[in-house]
């Protein structure tokens, strides 16, 4: 069913924000992927730190395309054409990166990442765009296991494009014209029934409610009762993060709204 949403507020200017996550403290993190930065918002809108500018060394990006900041105190960015993971801290200051895509190991390897996640143990969940699949690392930063590839049979990922994991560390990936599902060590349990016509582009998850947009609509799926819930016309979002209150926000190329769902 197609319900109204409330607009609450405008915030931020931006090139081309492209993702965007919410922090532990509900501090939200934009990746301005046009700008090759890095922004943090306080939860009134107001801007508290932006770090980033093109080029390859710490502390630079060459479109970042992903955010992860909801588990623990560090964020991670997958930063796209450098072909490597960021690792920040809550007050983003540079921790460390991940780079395997030279590493001797094949399993281990990853280029032009898309996306990212973390478990609630601070596992770390790597869409490789490269080789169109799922890498894990370890909390360490080690390499434990990859998924998703063409040795997954019918669990093989066509063109993964975004992760999520919901609180018990179940997976989500939106891959073309489905979105897969697996458990947390990376076996298939899934597809989702997508309602007719969609095509979602971006997710996210806030307890038991799954948060799925395309270029004009936001569907909510419930993953306990295993079926979608309400609808919500939104013009153009290029991503968008559920919050535990109810509120979401979304990320519209040049700022982010926020909206609450009635």
């Amino acid at each position: 069913m197609l319900l109204p949403l409330t607009f609450l507020l405008f915030f931020g200017r931006f090139a081309g924000a492209c993702d965007l996550d919410a922090d532990v403290q509900g501090n939200i993190i934009v990746a301005d992927c046009a700008a090759n930065t890095l922004v943090m918002f306080a939860p009134n809108g107001d801007s508290l730190r932006m770090i980033g500018g093109y080029g390859s060394g710490t502390l630079q990006f060459d479109q970042p395309m992903a955010v992860a900041a909801r588990q623990g105190n560090d964020i991670y960015v997958a930063d796209h054409n450098n072909h490597r993971v960021q690792r920040f801290n809550r007050m983003l200051d540079y921790v460390t990166t991940i780079a395997t895509r030279d590493g001797t190991n094949e399993r281990a390897q990853f280029g032009y990442p898309r996306d990212v996640a973390v478990s609630r143990q601070g596992e770390l969940f790597v869409v490789d765009g490269e080789n169109r699949r799922i890498v894990k690392f370890n909390t360490q930063g080690m390499w434990e296991r990859t998924f998703g590839d063409q040795t997954s049979g019918p669990a093989q990922l066509l063109d993964p494009q975004r992760i999520e994991l919901d609180p018990a560390d179940n997976i989500y990936v939106i891959d073309a014209r489905r979105v897969a599902q697996f458990d947390p060590f990376g076996n298939y349990v899934r597809d989702l029934p997508l309602p007719p016509e969609f095509l979602p582009n971006n997710l996210s998850i806030a307890g038991d409610t799954l948060l799925l947009s395309d270029t004009a609509t936001i569907h909510f799926y419930s993953t306990t009762a295993r079926q979608w819930a309400d609808m919500l016309p939104l013009e153009h979002p290029a991503a968008a993060v559920l919050l535990r209150n109810g509120i979401f926000v979304a990320a519209h190329g040049t700022r982010c709204g926020v909206y609450r769902r009635e």
